[in-house]
């Protein structure tokens, strides 16, 4: 390949790399991914993603406390689930980790915990406390949050509707 086909190439696979980032923030994995369907060379591959590096248009550590910072936002969930969800995602272990750490007070919490369920109470209102206290516990699993915190928020939040029912 000449120099000025590599260099065409290099600009082909870096406005399809920018117009990718433009609908939505991505991971280095998924720059990659989405650049190797395209039918982009590695060698330009990594020139393009080692660029939108040196740039800060591409930092999984950035996209990771962005991820988390949404999540407990909008769908509060344990530190499981959101390790997955970004491992999905292509983001290195060691940047999920000190990430999830710099979250450790909310991600997975008592209070997220509580919230989530208080937010969906009104589900639980007409059921059994049976049948209500294994939905709350699933939903609690499926969002990744440990035993401990799970039965915690659980009781509470069957005592809480108790009290309001009496």
């Amino acid at each position: 390949m000449t120099t000025d086909a590599s260099t065409q190439e290099f600009e082909q696979a870096h406005q399809m790399a920018v117009a990718y980032l433009g609908y939505s923030d991505r991971t280095v994995s998924q720059v990659r991914t989405k650049l190797a369907q395209k039918g982009c060379s590695e060698a330009s591959i990594d020139a393009v993603i080692a660029g939108l590096k040196r740039t800060r248009l591409l930092d999984d550590a950035a996209y990771a406390r962005r991820w988390i910072e949404y999540g407990l936002e909008r769908r509060p969930a344990g530190s499981a689930k959101f390790a997955a969800d970004l491992r999905r995602r292509g983001i290195d272990g060691s940047i999920i980790e000190s990430t999830l750490a710099e979250f450790a007070d909310e991600v997975g919490s008592k209070k997220a915990a509580l919230g989530l369920l208080q937010s969906r109470m009104s589900r639980y209102s007409g059921l059994e406390r049976p049948v209500a206290e294994r939905r709350m516990r699933d939903l609690l699993a499926r969002r990744g949050f440990d035993g401990d915190t799970t039965r915690v928020a659980v009781e509470e939040t069957l005592q809480s509707m108790a009290s309001v029912s009496e």
